[in-house]
């Protein structure tokens, strides 16, 4: 309802702001502002790459841009984007990640071999934008 803007349960379990349904340990809908008096919003969210696809082919000096990202938001400005990147398979094996052509909406991922040597054949990566 309009009157219960946050949503405690006293018996532990998730906490929500601006939701009656949290879907997390903390669920805030809407922006988040700073002692700074800055509002920001903060989205994010992961996929994974599978170098075992015929039409995946990347090399140490070309990287492979993957379309699409979305942010299932449409910030003010471009946002601030990390991406990182590891091997399913393998914690020491990381993936080289870049987001290119960020927009207000989404960007490209652009994944680097940083070797010819692949260990594992499926990676994740997640990423996080922070912005207005």
């Amino acid at each position: 309802t309009e009157a219960s803007k946050i949503l405690l349960n006293p018996r532990g379990g998730d906490v929500g702001i601006g939701t009656s349904n949290p879907q997390a340990k903390l669920d805030v809908n809407g922006a988040i502002q700073t002692g700074a008096g800055q509002a920001f919003v903060i989205r994010y969210g992961k996929g994974t790459v599978d170098m075992d696809d015929p039409d995946f082919s990347i090399s140490p000096q070309h990287g492979r841009t993957i379309g699409g990202i979305t942010f299932n938001y449409t910030f003010s400005q471009p946002p601030i984007v990390i991406v990182t990147g590891n091997s399913v398979n393998y914690s020491r094996e990381a993936l080289v990640t870049s987001a290119v052509n960020i927009t207000t909406s989404g960007f490209d991922l652009v994944v680097f071999n940083s070797s010819d040597n692949w260990t594992s054949k499926l990676y994740e990566f997640n990423w996080i934008a922070i912005g207005l």
